[in-house]
């Protein structure tokens, strides 16, 4: 399996960007490398940030829901209102 996975990969470069990329040698070929390494660690780090901020998100909704459950009162109570918000908060900033 991992032969005919090696061959595919090898296949596509062949005929997609051989002609872009088969000329790089020695030190250029390197620094092109580490310069797709550095955007590729980007686009992760962009993806784990959005997949940091929904799962607070989330949780802060939940912590919302529960407070309104709890109090069986109506969304517009101040006080209420109030306590939803430092539950959000201490969610989503918890370092302030």
């Amino acid at each position: 399996m991992a032969a005919l996975k090696e061959y595919n990969v090898r296949k596509h470069y062949e005929t997609e960007h051989a002609s872009k990329y088969g000329t790089l040698q020695g030190q250029m070929r390197e620094d092109k490398v580490r310069e797709f390494k550095k955007r590729l660690a980007g686009q992760q780090n962009l993806l784990k940030k959005a997949t940091t901020e929904a799962d607070i998100s989330v949780h802060a909704n939940y912590l919302v829901s529960k407070i309104l459950a709890n109090r069986v009162k109506p969304f517009s109570d101040g006080e209420m209102v109030k306590e939803c918000l430092e539950a959000v908060a201490d969610v989503a900033f918890p370092e302030k």
